[in-house]
């Protein structure tokens, strides 16, 4: 999946031309049509309550960007949503999750012994 992601990520610069390399101090990220604005990453440091730093504001972007080239994918439907596509690519999760149910079931039930 995060492969997919980063092929997204990779045509949608090289399918904005040479303007993409250039430096654009209002804009942190675009993806597709969409822009996310250095103002609007500002706001949400300052929210944030920890200082704003370069690395933040970085994290910030990248998760915008991420969701943005998410949500495009699944509105032009280049991606499967139904239950079992996303169990295919889930299915590390799933399993340590039904593991851990399990895990938790086993310990709840285990007798106890009393010291006497």
């Amino acid at each position: 999946m995060r492969l997919w992601v980063v092929g997204l990520t990779i045509t949608a610069v090289l399918g904005t031309g040479c303007d993409a390399f250039s430096a654009k101090a209002d804009v942190a990220a675009e993806a597709g049509a969409s822009q996310l604005k250095s103002e609007r990453v500002a706001t949400i440091l300052g929210k944030s309550g920890g200082g704003p730093t370069a690395q933040a504001a970085e994290f910030v972007s990248d998760l915008w960007l991420d969701y943005s080239l998410f949500a495009n994918a699944v509105a032009s439907n280049a991606m499967k949503t139904d239950s079992a596509a996303v169990a295919l690519v889930m299915w590390p999760q799933i399993a340590q999750a039904k593991v851990k149910i399990w895990h938790d079931t086993v310990v709840a039930r285990r007798a106890h012994v009393s010291p006497t």
